[in-house]
């Protein structure tokens, strides 16, 4: 196959240079030590990935809460179910390698919606707050990516 398409640039006058920009496009799946360091709290969906794993009460010492274990967004979005566990802030903590994070929806509990805008890259343990409105939560749901092999995690106030 690659023969083929290299034939074809060859013979439409394309450079190989241009042939290796078009052949990066393309996501290749993850590999089986990808999916080995995959967290198995991630439940893959149609068109987004979902966290179902625990969700855990507030800290007093830091006033957040661990929302969800180390996780990773599939499918370029993830959703996490909060169901009225808290009334307030969000943060996004990056566990393990990098995490990009473009956009947060949040889901209240009277059908009302807020969308923040981030546009984020998350590296070592970096951390960034969530402008949330008061109200009591139904769900969020996080858009971005995960590196291969890389974690983050919800907390809430």
């Amino acid at each position: 196959m690659k023969n083929v398409a290299l034939a074809l640039f060859v013979a439409l006058g394309m450079s190989t240079s241009a042939l290796a920009e078009t052949r990066d496009v393309v996501q290749s799946p993850p590999t089986r030590a990808e999916q080995r360091t995959r967290p198995s709290n991630v439940k893959l969906n149609a068109d987004s990935s979902e966290y179902v794993g625990p969700i855990y009460s507030k800290n007093a010492t830091t006033g957040w809460a661990v929302l969800t274990d180390p996780t990773h967004i599939e499918r370029s979005r993830q959703i996490v179910r909060i169901a009225g566990r808290f009334n307030g802030g969000i943060k996004l903590e990056n566990v393990t390698g990098t995490s990009s994070v473009t956009m947060v929806n949040v889901m209240f509990a009277d059908g009302s919606t807020q969308s923040i805008k981030l546009d984020r890259t998350l590296t070592g343990r970096q951390s960034v707050q969530v402008p949330v409105r008061r109200g009591e939560l139904d769900y969020i749901v996080v858009y971005g990516v995960t590196a291969a092999g890389g974690t983050y995690r919800v907390l809430g106030s």
